[in-house]
């Protein structure tokens, strides 16, 4: 469906979109990448108030079993684009500057502060129908990649819209401001409530921290049953909702470690506090779609009651309506999580939306792997993602040692082990017994060990 000399439009600049055109170019097809933004990864550049994770969504799923136990990857394993575990205005700093210094210059034509207003399909071409500097401007393509996501977020009238993100100014880290009424229990909406109740926080590195203390006890297995129960069961939202609160209460209550309620509880604000008002369309907070770290940690503030949850929806006005009944909410911040219009930003007609949204093809699957180990690859300087050739992690290795700095505050080096395998070392210091716990088994898919370079630095 892709391949060589193919006419693709790649509509989005945010990450998604920027690894799909990167994508694209290594399959040697004519990349046209369209972006309402004056740049490349402009939305996600805000996030200075966001910790993003690679894999903690999909704990406990996927994972690396350790000699203390499952262990997600705090860094990404892609051909495009790696990253690890940090705050989000600092990833896309750098992957900005990757796009900029080996992709950007690769395109076909990289239309920014454009803004892609339809679609038309005829005989096998889409064509882009699109505004920017100039009058309205069509052009035909074999493939039109749509990587914006479903559109905006749902907005309330009578409530500031904040996407999830752009910079806010309702949080108070101190713990020392209002709660908010938060609306929303999907990822977002239930972030920003832990967010509201944790003086710790930090951004969401907390949802780490506890994925991690976690890991030696029966929690991961028994999340993993009850999401595959439910999942399985083929259950409506308020039977999944009732009985994710149930399984989740259990699990927190009975086979918790203490260790873990600790550090929640001392991360709460300290009372007296009004509860974050949360608001959701199910029975409990619960929705099959949202991360298993975040329905376990809110069950926590559930159960000491910082949160009050609340059956129903955040309206116009902004007003509360519940049980067929209209309540004022006063002026506490507000926050509305409820998702995207599911309209692609009005690209395309409403009516095609689900059909399109049927159709999505995974593009891992579409593209199929480029030819990584080809003479020809086509992106001097970066080289194909094969974490064996020590050429790849040397390249890998400024972000390594960053992460790493920043997780551990130890130094990392790049060498060949006893064994022959290319490896980063990360330097053991005394007193320090917690190292060999906390490394993870890889980085950006180079092996990792703790220990002094034995052989040769690379």
């Amino acid at each position: 469906m892709v391949g060589e000399g193919k006419r693709v439009a790649v509509v989005g600049g945010g990450l998604s979109g920027i690894t799909t055109a990167a994508a694209l170019l290594a399959k040697r097809c004519s990349v046209h990448l369209y972006e309402t933004q004056g740049r490349v990864l402009g939305i996600q550049k805000q996030a200075a108030h966001r910790f993003i994770h690679p894999t903690i969504n999909f704990w406990p799923e996927i994972f690396e079993e350790t000699a203390f136990g499952p262990m997600i990857m705090p860094t990404t394993e892609l051909p495009f684009f790696d990253w690890y575990a940090n705050i989000g205005s600092t990833i896309m700093l750098a992957l900005r500057e990757e796009w900029r210094r080996y992709f950007k210059p690769r395109l076909s034509a990289h239309n920014i502060s454009t803004t892609v207003t339809s679609l038309s399909e005829k005989n096998k071409k889409v064509t882009i129908f699109a505004t920017g500097r100039g009058p309205e401007k069509s052009e035909p393509f074999d493939v039109v990649v749509l990587a914006m996501g479903f559109g905006p977020e749902r907005t309330v009238a009578g409530v500031e819209p904040v996407g999830y993100w752009e910079s806010d100014d309702w949080y108070d880290s101190e713990g020392d401001g209002p709660t908010p009424v938060v609306a929303g229990i999907g990822d977002g909406g239930l972030i920003d409530a832990l967010r509201a109740i944790h003086t710790r926080f930090e951004a969401g590195r907390l949802c780490a921290e506890v994925v991690r203390l976690l890991a030696s006890s029966s929690v991961p297995a028994l999340v993993r049953d009850l999401e595959g129960e439910v999942l399985g069961a083929n259950l409506d939202k308020d039977a999944a909702a009732e009985a994710y609160a149930r399984g989740y209460a259990r699990i927190y209550e009975l086979d918790t470690p203490d260790l873990v309620k600790d550090v929640l509880n001392t991360s709460l604000r300290k009372p007296p506090f009004d509860p974050v008002l949360l608001v959701g369309p199910a029975a409990f907070p619960f929705s099959k779609t949202a991360a298993p770290i975040h329905k376990f940690m809110i069950t926590h503030a559930l159960d000491r009651e910082a949160v009050d949850y609340q059956q129903g929806r955040l309206e116009d006005g902004p007003i509360l309506k519940r049980d067929g009944a209209e309540e004022p909410i006063g002026d506490r911040p507000k926050v509305v999580r409820r998702g995207p219009e599911r309209n692609f930003g009005g690209v395309i007609a409403t009516d095609l939306v689900d059909k399109v949204a049927q159709r999505q093809v995974v593009m891992g699957d579409l593209l199929k792997p480029a030819p990584y180990g080809a003479s020809d690859w086509m992106f001097p300087g970066y080289p194909p993602h094969r974490p064996a050739d020590p050429i790849f992690a040397k390249f890998r290795l400024d972000k390594a040692e960053e992460y790493i700095k920043s997780a551990l505050g130890t130094p990392l080096s790049l060498g060949v082990s006893r064994d022959g395998v290319v490896t980063y070392f990360v330097a053991p210091e005394l007193g320090r017994t917690d190292l060999e716990e906390r490394i993870p088994p890889r980085l950006f898919g180079v092996r990792t060990l703790l220990g002094d370079c034995p052989v040769i630095h690379v």
